[in-house]
């Protein structure tokens, strides 16, 4: 198994060898936030050039093809499998489809727009929802993939503002497995474990461990294990 980690302090992706110990592969993007396993290639956002590109291990990840591109647009974080994939655009407050069946959409579908920050996103119930992390509001959303309607899952987060290299703050990301949703909050340095119950009121969320703070330091993402 590999790790992606990645910086866009140092404009960075490694892939990291766990039973190495060691990295394979140290690449270069512009601000990359995310990475995402895609028909056995990887899409990676490039915040800062507005864009999402796609990288095939045949020739070690080097070559860029862009998927979506749009002036403005900080992508964040993605979501979906090897048919549909979605993204998040902080700085324009939206979610949108960018792949469908295999094929880039263009333009992409609008899912959801007027959203404050938009960051981490993941599919939910069973693909029905999309869960995003609304950090201008300290707000968990979950929006129907078809209609686009919303509702908080949980509110009163603790996510941190903009800073001066980053005016949407460090980003956070949400992942959902087995009914169970976990969320990162950069403005305690904690990891959120959320239980969804359906309901638009729900708010039931706790502390599970303080441990953002160690990631921040080095300035990488520990997002994901490729097998």
């Amino acid at each position: 198994h590999d790790l992606i980690l990645m910086s866009f302090t140092s404009n960075s992706l490694m892939i990291w060898d766990l039973e190495l110990e060691s990295s394979k592969l140290l690449l270069d993007f512009a601000a990359p936030t995310d990475a995402h396993p895609f028909n056995g290639d990887l899409l990676v956002t490039e915040s800062s050039m507005g864009r999402i590109v796609r990288v095939s291990p045949t020739d070690s990840f080097r070559a860029h093809e862009v998927v979506v591109e749009a002036p403005g647009a900080a992508f964040l974080f993605m979501c979906g499998d090897d048919d549909d994939v979605y993204a998040s655009d902080g700085s324009r407050g939206l979610v949108l489809q960018i792949i469908s069946q295999q094929q880039v959409l263009d333009p992409p579908l609008e899912i959801a727009s007027g959203l404050s920050f938009p960051e981490g996103i993941a599919m939910h119930h069973n693909g029905k929802e999309l869960l995003v992390i609304e950090a201008g509001s300290d707000s968990l959303l979950a929006i129907d993939r078809t209609t686009g309607e919303k509702r908080h899952v949980a509110t009163d987060l603790s996510l941190m503002p903009g800073v001066p290299m980053l005016p949407f703050g460090y980003p956070n990301n949400v992942a959902s497995l087995d009914g169970a949703i976990y969320v990162n909050g950069d403005g305690a340095n904690v990891i959120y474990l959320i239980q969804d119950e359906e309901e638009p009121t729900s708010n039931t969320y706790q502390n599970v461990a303080i441990k953002w703070h160690i990631i921040y330091l080095w300035g990488f993402f520990i997002y994901r294990a490729l097998a």
